[in-house]
């Protein structure tokens, strides 16, 4: 029996330690859009606006959230969530969701959270197009990222079959790509370089009106905000929500039902 134990336990130790790699991604960028700290980049020359810009992102809930329960990133408080390719994660948030995140710098090197491994909570509609991530503050300044300068470059990522977070569908809607009540804005809806707070003067726009970095505006069924998008940075107006069910409302706070 002993002779059994010292040639199973070895390799139930290399079964553990090698993971299925779902998703690979390499010489990409990692974008901000949250932060719990509230201390990132917040002089004004900086590349997400300055100011309280996180207040807005920090406590809107995520796209792999319950129903219920804990659902923004300041509510879980960690630093750890990732927003996702939002085509994959809203056609399979049972696949996506919850699973490891590792990300490397551009010199290869692992880099690693405050509040444990990084895992994907959110999704990113920006981050469709090219497959970079949307991280925390926290994760951003890790892979060197500087407010005044630009996002992060060269950086990688893998996305592993491990669960960090178990994601369990809690509503009739389950797995559907983007169940419609009135609900407040996706975080990681907003960003390219990083998410436009949602402004105190909030109002309705005309279609065709100025663009000022957070306004929305409602094209149509079409709810779209002002954000700083592309490499370099401009101001544009931005896709939020491409087709809201009932109506879109921007008059006091952007609310698509």
């Amino acid at each position: 029996m002993p002779a059994r134990l010292s040639i199973t336990l070895p390799l139930l130790v290399l079964s553990r330690g090698t993971l299925a790699v779902l998703f690979e991604k390499q010489g990409t960028s990692a974008t901000v859009y949250y932060d719990l700290t509230n201390s990132f980049c917040t002089s004004e020359d900086s590349i997400t606006g300055g100011g309280q810009w996180a207040l807005g992102p920090n406590n809107q809930p995520t796209k792999c959230a319950p129903n219920a329960g804990y659902r923004s990133p300041a509510q879980i408080g960690s630093n750890s969530i990732v927003a996702f390719n939002q085509d994959l994660v809203w056609a399979n948030r049972a696949k996506w969701c919850g699973k490891q995140v590792q990300i490397f710098d551009a010199s290869g090197k692992e880099i690693h959270g405050p509040d444990g491994p990084f895992y994907i909570w959110d999704s990113c509609e920006n981050c469709a197009k090219d497959d970079h991530i949307d991280l925390s503050a926290e994760a951003w300044s890790a892979l060197g990222g500087e407010c005044t300068v630009n996002n992060p470059s060269g950086i990688s990522y893998k996305v592993l079959d491990t669960n960090i977070k178990q994601w369990r569908p809690d509503s009739p809607a389950g797995d559907n790509p983007d169940p419609v009540s009135s609900v407040g804005l996706s975080s990681a809806s907003i960003q390219i370089v990083a998410s436009a707070p949602v402004s105190s003067s909030a109002v309705q726009a005309a279609v065709g009106s100025s663009c000022t970095y957070g306004r929305y505006q409602c094209v149509g069924a079409t709810l779209q905000q002002c954000n700083n998008v592309g490499q370099p940075a401009r101001l544009d107006w931005q896709t939020i929500v491409p087709a809201c069910a009932n109506y879109c409302d921007v008059t006091r706070t952007p609310v698509c039902g």
